[in-house]
């Protein structure tokens, strides 16, 4: 008789650190304080439709763009495995397992220490997965380590298979 394997559960579910989304708000504050600005004092020549064309291609391409790419990307880490999704038209999934084994490297620069974020490196053999802009990123490096710790954990126990020999601590 075998053990049933336990099912798969999600540990943690993110997305990249909305710290680059900045500079998209504030341009389409500008952009649309602009427009209020010059609606009622437009130079000769100038119209309403193009001043408001202008407007929306800028809100359009350096606001909802960058918002639209930050959201379309994800990061999950279950009790199984690492998956990485982007993408809008086409989805990009990457995925590493725990029971592989990897190596975790953790890089952190002087901005990102100071908003807790860090870029973190999955290796294993000869592929990687890299997790850019991960928000509380020493929280994160420690949930992997932990689920990385418990998939070996549990593969050493699956090498006994049924019946196998336990080691349990002395009474």
């Amino acid at each position: 008789m075998s053990v049933p394997e336990a099912p798969e559960r999600l540990v943690v579910r993110f997305r990249p650190s909305g710290r680059n989304l900045v500079w998209s708000a504030l341009i389409t504050i500008a952009s649309c304080a602009a427009v209020g600005w010059y609606w009622g004092h437009l130079p000769d020549g100038i119209e309403h439709w193009m001043l408001i064309t202008a407007a929306a291609l800028i809100i359009f391409f350096l606001g909802l763009v960058p918002l639209v790419r930050w959201a379309s990307h994800s990061y999950r880490i279950t009790t199984r495995r690492v998956i990485a999704r982007s993408g809008v038209v086409t989805h990009n999934e990457h995925e590493i397992a725990h029971s592989t084994g990897y190596a975790i490297k953790m890089r952190r620069g002087p901005i990102q220490r100071l908003f807790g974020e860090g870029t973190i490196t999955l290796t294993s053999g000869n592929e990687s997965l890299v997790l850019r802009h991960v928000p509380n990123v020493l929280l994160v490096h420690e949930v992997l380590a932990d689920e990385l710790e418990h998939a070996q954990v549990a593969a050493r126990r699956a090498a006994y298979g049924p019946g196998g020999v336990y080691f349990t601590p002395m009474q």
